[in-house]
């Protein structure tokens, strides 16, 4: 079966949005919609978006660029968010919010 970068099983989701030359595509193994390319109307997160005085924007939905798959992964913002992560991403412009 065909997968997607460091992906280890692979899913049928994967090949369809292949087949279909389809920038984006719902991970069945991690629950996660994932892009080939960034969408439009996204722009550099700050920590300011994430973390405005302190407190986390519960919900707000971000991209981050895998390190090695050079694919964009959407993720909502949650209490169990590793925020120390998060902010390594936003420091290395590698994480995206709606505009």
């Amino acid at each position: 079966m065909e997968k997607c970068i460091g992906c280890v099983k692979g899913c049928d989701s994967f090949k369809k949005a292949n087949e279909k030359q389809e920038n984006a595509w719902f991970c069945e193994n991690i629950k996660i919609w994932v892009y080939k390319t960034l969408p439009e109307g996204m722009r550099v997160a700050t920590i300011d978006d994430i973390n405005p005085n302190g407190r986390r924007v519960i919900g707000l939905k971000y991209m981050l660029l895998g390190i090695e798959s050079k694919q964009y992964e959407a993720y909502p913002l949650t209490e169990n968010t590793d925020l120390p992560n998060l902010v390594r991403f936003i420091k290395e412009n590698r994480c995206w919010v709606k505009k």
